[in-house]
């Protein structure tokens, strides 16, 4: 909910999604696939394969371009290309467990700040200056 309600756009089947489940469930009615979608949403099942297999391959072409920019400043360890891939699944976690059930009391920009302090850190370098979006 509450990401639906920072979103500047519409989030095309939320709603639909809850309220279509939650019918079903009142009146009996099986809808497979609409459980499906709502086990994905609500309920942190995992992706169908093809939706993984797209996931994955953004967080590896996401790693590699971190692995380079680690590279260029300096930054990364010994391993720049293990530095990198921790970076990209931690700030996975992260986000996951921000989003599904927040951490601390932190507000969003109060998680980006810490998250990328803690992030810098580990790969040696000084968090770059981010730019605040304009709402």
């Amino acid at each position: 909910q509450e990401i639906l309600a920072e979103m500047s756009m519409v989030a095309e089947g939320v709603a639909t999604t809850q309220s279509a489940y939650g019918l079903a469930r009142k009146v009996g009615v099986e809808v497979p696939i609409i459980e499906q979608v709502h086990r994905i949403l609500f309920e942190e099942a995992d992706h169908p394969p093809r939706v993984h297999a797209c996931v994955l391959r953004f967080e590896e072409a996401l790693a590699h371009a971190l692995e380079s920019s680690l590279r260029a400043r300096g930054a990364g360890g010994a391993d720049p290309d293990t530095c990198a891939h921790l970076i990209v699944q931690t700030t996975e976690a992260l986000a996951h467990r921000f989003v599904l059930r927040g951490i601390h009391d932190l507000d969003r920009e109060a998680f980006i700040e810490q998250t990328t302090r803690l992030l810098a850190g580990y790969a040696g370098s000084r968090p770059i200056a981010m730019r605040r979006r304009s709402r």
